[in-house]
């Protein structure tokens, strides 16, 4: 007998002289540990992740015969489910946990999962993962992103996972997947959508000429700006002290509650964007109302009586939507606001509401005036992470701007 399995071998004389129902066994070509039915000898389960080769994963895989007893292995997944059954139980989930749409990615697949209806093994499972697509592609990190909406939904409400669905295998294959994601910056901006970067002059001629004619769209476009908004957090946003705002979770997309600075607080005395803040902020609401959702149970809509009061609000795309038909972009109904091309300087180029979330990036992260904030604090503010401010908001800081920010900010110490 190999070393390898001498772990699970001393188990497997120890339940000799017990009578649980399930009992453990191992396949010479299979480095898992799997266990059989007592009272049906063909009925078997695989205890992925747990190994043959782990003194720990034996003695856990012990602990699991003793601790199961008479009872049937897995007791989250019925004997007849199926795909259609799974489905409709996951829809409930969703219904209930997320945002509207978030869901449409896990819907989709679905769908595919019921059509193709593959057995509930993680073999099975992993089979329907790859196909069509490969570690490192969008299409594959949102199947993953899909299971794990699955996975979540069995564990709430089993306590458990599915033995299908292990946690630790979808992070296995996570794991896979970002270290396939393209690394190098010069790729990346290929397959990016290039982004108009504003300068202070040219937003600031620009609002001049045009907020006489457009003080909502101005003021839409000048927080944005000022602030690194999404085009939806101009419903959520709060004011604070010192000219600092505040960007509520749940109801937006981010992470967490932020404050956020002002890249140029003079314009909150010349666009008065905080004299006009309620004023502005009623009128968005009168024009695209946000759907708020109980965070708990988001099939109940809810009124917010308190700044501190918080849901998820269902219908931001709607509400982003309206910033983008109703200010800049093909779309919009302002003058285009030009700003400059990343990959050819000489060139200027129409900008969308959601290039000035950009501009604010890649100001902070360039202008010498703002050397003495870090790039996690910026991150911090923006509401997302630093892989993804790294990943996607820096791809169009101009290199010479970055050298020149190093060169005035830095002081020699002797």
């Amino acid at each position: 007998m190999s070393r390898s399995s001498c772990e699970l071998q001393s188990y497997v004389d120890l339940q000799r002289s017990h009578d649980y129902r399930w009992k453990l066994f191992e396949k010479k070509d299979r480095d898992f540990i799997y266990v059989r039915d007592r009272d049906d000898k063909n009925k078997t389960h695989s205890l992925t992740p747990l190994t043959k080769h782990s003194k720990q994963d034996c003695k856990q895989a012990w602990a699991d015969v003793q601790n199961k007893g008479e009872d049937n292995w897995y007791k989250n997944v019925k004997e007849d489910s199926n795909w259609s059954e799974i489905k409709k139980f996951i829809l409930e989930y969703l219904e209930k946990s997320n945002k509207g749409s978030s869901n449409a990615n896990a819907k989709s697949h679905l769908n595919s999962l019921e059509k193709i209806n593959p057995k509930l093994t993680w073999g099975s499972i992993k089979d329907w993962l790859h196909r069509d697509h490969q570690y490192g592609d969008s299409g594959f990190r949102n199947k993953l992103d899909s299971l794990s909406q699955i996975r979540k939904a069995f564990f709430l409400r089993d306590g458990e996972d599915p033995h299908w669905l292990q946690k630790q295998l979808l992070e296995r294959e996570r794991e896979n997947h970002n270290s396939m994601k393209p690394r190098n910056r010069s790729s990346k901006q290929e397959g990016a959508k290039v982004r108009a970067i504003i300068s202070k002059e040219t937003a600031e001629k620009y609002f001049d000429e045009n907020i006489d004619q457009y003080p909502l769209g101005i003021w839409c476009l000048a927080m944005m700006l000022c602030y690194g908004l999404r085009n939806h957090e101009l419903w959520h946003i709060q004011k604070l002290d010192n000219g600092f705002i505040l960007v509520p979770w749940g109801l937006t997309k981010s992470i967490d509650d932020h404050a956020v600075w002002p890249l140029y607080q003079s314009w909150l005395d010349r666009y008065h964007l905080f004299d006009n803040f309620k004023k502005h902020q009623e009128r968005l609401n009168r024009n695209s109302k946000p759907d708020i959702r109980d965070a708990e149970d988001v099939s109940q809509r809810i009124t917010l009586s308190h700044k501190d009061d918080r849901g998820l609000c269902y219908n931001n795309k709607v509400l982003g939507a309206y910033i983008t038909d109703h200010t800049i972009g093909s779309k919009g109904s302002m003058p285009p606001l030009l700003g400059d091309n990343p990959k050819r300087k000489s060139h200027k180029i129409a900008a969308i509401p959601y290039d000035l979330r950009h501009t604010y990036a890649v100001t902070m992260a360039s202008d010498p005036n703002w050397s003495h904030v870090s790039e996690e604090e910026t991150a911090k503010a923006m509401g997302h992470s630093l892989e993804v401010h790294r990943r996607n908001y820096q791809l169009w800081i101009d290199g010479d701007k970055q050298r020149r920010r190093l060169i005035d900010g830095f002081k020699h110490p002797y």
